[in-house]
């Protein structure tokens, strides 16, 4: 009886299921330089989706440029290696890093670019900040995407017309050492002042600075025109005054005798 039941589990026993294969990942085709040519024919206008207030201009995004543009190198098979190789720090609470960014593929030799980028972090007192070397590594990526991968933003930083702040490129070290120079300049304005020191502590674009610049040097001639005016009227009310007094009249001592000498 034994025998008889487990010759019936045997005979009900299920067959074994069939998983179903996974069809071969399509592997992309072509050199580096080929896919990279299908990533450009894909790449679209991205708008601008950030906003900064106190400089008053529109700008895209790091995320928004790196989430579309990252898959559409993972489709090609293509990577991205970025590496910090050489950081610069200054002062005045700037900092400039040397990056490299690395594309390459399973199929011939890669490209390596090299892109400076700057940052500058400080608060309001002008102490330094911990975030300029970031900030210089995210310039650095985002303008390494934007030439690489000539994303269109709607910028021209060649067209004079553009509202300031459009163009987007930090203030020069030049541009910067004058704002230096100019803070709490006697001269200026309480506004003037105020501006100078957000430009300082946060960072401006070169169109704002330019700006703030001017306004300062506008400022700082016109203290300078009104001192010289009031020292020349100073002067020539004293030149007035001596043409006017009477002539001292001076009595002779009369001649020197030898008893009159006391040695």
């Amino acid at each position: 009886m034994a025998k008889k039941d487990e010759k019936a589990t045997t005979e009900k026993k299920a067959a074994p299921v069939e998983v179903p294969k996974t069809p071969p990942a399509v592997k992309p085709k072509g050199e580096l330089h080929t896919r990279l040519a299908r990533v450009l024919a894909k790449i679209e206008r991205i708008p601008k989706d950030g906003r900064n207030d106190f400089h008053g201009y529109d700008y895209v995004k790091e995320d928004t440029l790196t989430e579309q543009i990252r898959p559409m190198l993972a489709e090609e098979g293509i990577s991205l290696i970025f590496a910090a190789e050489e950081i610069v720090l200054e002062d005045n609470c700037i900092a400039h890093v040397r990056c490299t960014f690395t594309l390459g593929c399973d199929v011939g030799e890669p490209v390596v670019t090299t892109v400076w980028g700057a940052g500058r972090d400080a608060d309001r007192n002008n102490n330094r900040g911990d975030k300029a070397v970031y900030k210089a590594m995210t310039g650095a990526m985002k303008y390494f995407l934007y030439k690489t991968f000539m994303v269109s933003t709607g910028d021209d930083v060649e067209n004079d017309t553009a509202p300031p702040g459009d163009q987007g490129l930090r203030m020069t070290p030049g541009q910067l050492k004058e704002l230096e120079k100019f803070n709490r300049h006697a001269a200026l304005n309480e506004e003037v002042k105020k501006y100078i020191e957000r430009a300082l502590a946060d960072g401006a674009s070169q169109a704002a600075a330019a700006r703030i610049i001017a306004e300062a040097k506008k400022q700082i001639q016109a203290f300078q025109a009104k001192q010289k005016a009031e020292l020349d009227a100073d002067a020539e009310v004293e030149r007035t005054e001596e043409e006017q007094a009477p002539p001292t009249k001076v009595e002779p001592a009369g001649e020197i005798d030898e008893d009159d000498i006391p040695f």
